[in-house]
């Protein structure tokens, strides 16, 4: 399995700010080993590494776990931005973020805050179930006012997590079991992507 390590040093909103072409639309792929076979960026079908796996983004995450590099991850949009994207959990958080603010918006600019947040799925088998629970969320939210009824609102969103068995969950028979075949070792993920939002204000 490919190793997938990004390291960078910029804000990731100056950098989207500073880089238009790069935002929503774009692919930001990171291809640390073009060679490797399976990298999790612009993953389309499962490898079958292990055969308890529901999506490519679980396997991913368990099998880097399971083969205990222990070598952080960082991804930006591409195919896993479009993976939390799709997930109406952490969509329904976001908007209800987009919601309070609309309340009381009168001109453009922007606001962050940081949250512990889910995927709504709790499972050892998907990668939103890898990704259950955060070590915390960053959202960075820029706000445009076009109109006193239409504002957009365009987020560049951090999710920070350590991928390990959870002990209050019931994961530790399976981490054991997991060791007697293979090498664990748990990684911090961090996953960056972006997501727009029209409103139209009542």
């Amino acid at each position: 399995m490919g190793c997938l390590k990004l390291t960078y040093d910029f804000e990731p909103i100056l950098f989207l700010e500073e880089h238009p072409e790069k935002n929503q639309s774009a692919e930001l792929q990171v291809w640390v080993n073009p060679d490797a076979t399976f990298e999790g960026v612009g993953i389309k079908t499962l490898n079958n590494e292990g055969p308890w796996f529901t999506d490519p983004q679980g396997e991913y995450l368990g099998m880097h776990w399971l083969e205990g590099s222990g070598v952080d991850l960082n991804v930006i949009n591409g195919e896993w931005g479009s993976y939390m994207r799709a997930n109406v959990h952490i969509d329904n958080i976001l908007r209800e973020v987009v919601d309070n603010d609309v309340a009381t918006r009168t001109q453009s600019g922007g606001f962050s805050k940081t949250i512990f947040a889910t995927t709504g799925v709790n499972d050892r088998t998907s990668g939103y179930g890898m990704l259950h629970g955060t070590t915390n969320f960053n959202i960075l939210m820029n706000v445009t006012v076009l109109s006193p009824t239409q504002l957009q609102y365009s987020a560049v969103l951090t999710w920070n997590d350590r991928i390990n068995p959870n002990l209050n969950q019931g994961d530790g028979p399976y981490a054991t079991v997991a060791g007697w075949f293979y090498t664990p070792k748990d990684y911090d993920v961090r996953i960056i992507w972006t997501q727009n939002y029209d409103v139209t204000r009542k």
